[in-house]
């Protein structure tokens, strides 16, 4: 039985709200270094999921 994906559409707004909200709220508390440190993160865990995901198929 093959595995249902999300569509891309949905994958965008589950990685884009969430760095968006983030970003934001670092902003409200003056916290710079969190502004550049969360985003290479977040990225570098979506990367790596996106890999396992490969890895799998």
């Amino acid at each position: 039985m093959p595995k249902r994906r999300l569509p891309t559409w949905l994958t965008i707004i589950l990685f884009v709200v969430p760095l968006v909200w983030s970003e934001y709220m670092f902003y409200v508390v003056n916290k710079w270094y969190s502004m550049v440190l969360f985003p290479i993160a977040w990225v570098g865990f979506w990367l790596s999921l996106y890999r396992m995901r490969q890895r799998e198929e």
